[in-house]
């Protein structure tokens, strides 16, 4: 499972269409047509239940229910560590629908989809601050340009889905109120508004350095996730599953 550039996941019933071949997944005997209905013994209702109770489970077996053809059958498996998230090999279905629209119509769809993905940056971010999320779920360059080539061989509309979603997220990730960024500034000026007094050069200065490292930091720590779900390095540091 790719829990992507910032966790978003819509609400896709976990209806399996297909498996890797050697997977996980392929070996506990799950099928395309399968619906996951537990994991553990947690409900599963939609793909991103599946891939929060899979991910959290790496290089440790599990217990799957599956409902197939109305009947319960139970599974285990053992997800791969990856980076250190699990993953069983089950490919997401693609939830895009295309539809016709007029363009004033397009307009209030586009700007729905907009604040609804929105909304989902700021909740996967709220999660991560709060701790109930991991740093894992962000990717970096290298994970992107993973994922990008992934979806622009499913076809050019789930391609230009994504696109548009990593610059919404980056233009979220601009106006957080952290120094360097736009945010930052915007946040630094309404600090001064409220104090009626401005800071000094030294002081905007010491700020923006703290903002530069902080970015910096979280770059690095982005960056070394990224690497550590590549193929290349499962090759020098397999893991050793229990």
């Amino acid at each position: 499972f790719e829990l992507g550039y910032a966790g978003l996941a819509p609400a896709i019933p976990a209806v399996i269409h297909g498996v890797q071949a050697g997977s996980p997944a392929e070996r506990s005997g799950i099928r395309a047509g399968d619906r996951i209905v537990a994991i553990n013994g947690e409900p599963v209702r939609h793909f991103y239940d599946l891939m929060k109770l899979v991910g959290a489970n790496p290089g440790h077996e599990i217990a799957i229910a599956i409902e197939r053809n109305g009947e319960r059958v139970e599974l285990r498996a053992t997800p791969r560590d990856v980076g250190g998230v699990g993953k069983l090999g089950i490919p997401i279905p693609n939830p895009l629908v295309v539809k016709q629209l007029s363009l004033p119509a397009a307009v209030v769809e586009a700007s729905r989809e907009n604040w609804k993905l929105t909304r989902e940056t700021f909740a996967v971010l709220g999660r991560m601050f709060t701790g109930k999320a991991s740093l894992k779920q962000m990717s970096g360059p290298i994970d992107i340009a993973r994922i990008s080539g992934e979806t622009a061989r499913t076809g050019i509309v789930p391609f230009i889905w994504l696109l548009g979603v990593i610059s919404l997220q980056l233009a979220i990730f601009n106006l957080l109120p952290i120094p360097v960024l736009d945010g930052g500034h915007l946040a630094i000026i309404a600090v001064e508004t409220v104090i009626r007094h401005d800071f000094t050069e030294t002081t905007k200065e010491r700020i923006l350095n703290i903002g530069f490292w902080l970015i910096i930091s979280l770059v690095v720590v982005i960056l070394f996730n990224d690497i550590t779900k590549t193929a290349l390095f499962d090759r020098f540091f397999p893991t050793r599953t229990p």
